[in-house]
């Protein structure tokens, strides 16, 4: 078996899961600092990435140890579940920063 077959994934894997976790940290400073609306829509953001990390792994998980005999029809399901996650996810993402990009009301006004 070509290594690149393992390697590839488990760093894809480990990337999404440490961007998930970076955006609950991020989105947590934001909200002790500058914008609370958009931090809690980053950390939001963060959580909905791990969940999305989760319906992922899952049923290949449970597929690869043979714990349980899964219908097709579920991992269809779960593939819309994902796509519907990941339209979320970005759209939360997008919100946050289009939030964070606005100019400050009490921004110091230069002469």
């Amino acid at each position: 078996m070509d290594p690149s077959f393992v390697l590839v994934p488990l760093v894809d894997g480990c990337i999404g899961w440490l961007g998930a976790l970076v955006l609950i940290v991020v989105g947590s400073a934001v909200v002790a600092k500058a914008d609370k609306g958009a931090g809690f829509t980053l950390a939001g953001a963060g959580a909905l990435k791990l969940l999305l990390n989760c319906c992922v792994v899952a049923p290949s998980m449970a597929m690869q140890f043979g714990t349980m005999d899964i219908d097709p029809s579920v991992f269809t399901t779960n593939a819309v579940l994902i796509q519907l996650q990941r339209l979320v996810f970005f759209g939360l993402l997008a919100f946050a920063i289009t939030r964070l990009s606005k100019p400050s009301d009490t921004a110091e006004v230069l002469p």
